[in-house]
């Protein structure tokens, strides 16, 4: 299920109001049409003039969610969730208006995408002793394509 995330309402100084922290759940399952569709018409109702999309680690739903607020006359704002760590902290760093391009941003994503396919893979392993859950019937129950981020949605759906 998409999650509507880290919301922040914003006012600039000419009173633009702004929902800044609207994230699906990129790994897993992509934002489908309807499920995109009502968040940005939820921001409509709700009075704000620009809609963010900030998805973990990820700029893969940019172009469906500046559609999606174009079509209900919104702007939209892009913006990225760059899951990182500081003395052993997890921090999760927006990030808004990076190039979705820029090669360096791009290997950050890929090696924490892997680092959470390594470490899910291992969660599996020490489960299938006592479950016989196998890596296979996690991706099978939770559609989760190989290369993508397998989220704690999807492993919760898989019963990790």
């Amino acid at each position: 299920m998409d999650l509507l995330h880290l919301v922040h309402h914003a006012r600039a100084a000419d009173e633009l109001e702004a929902q800044l922290g609207l994230a699906r759940q990129a790994g897993g399952a992509a934002m489908d049409h309807s499920t995109r569709d009502a968040h940005v018409r939820a921001a409509q109702d709700a009075g704000l003039e620009v809609v963010g999309l900030t998805d973990h680690d990820s700029t893969a739903g940019w172009d469906e969610a500046a559609r999606a607020a174009s079509a209900a006359g919104i702007g939209f704002l892009p913006g990225v969730e760059i899951s990182t760590a500081w003395r052993g902290i997890s921090i999760h760093l927006l990030g808004y208006l990076l190039d979705p391009t820029d090669p360096a941003l791009l290997a950050v994503f890929d090696r924490t995408r892997t680092d959470r396919d390594t470490r899910a893979r291992r969660i599996v392993e020490r489960l299938n002793t006592d479950t016989g859950l196998t890596w296979d019937e996690v991706v099978a129950q939770t559609g989760v394509k190989p290369g993508s981020d397998m989220s704690t949605p999807s492993q919760t759906r898989a019963g990790m």
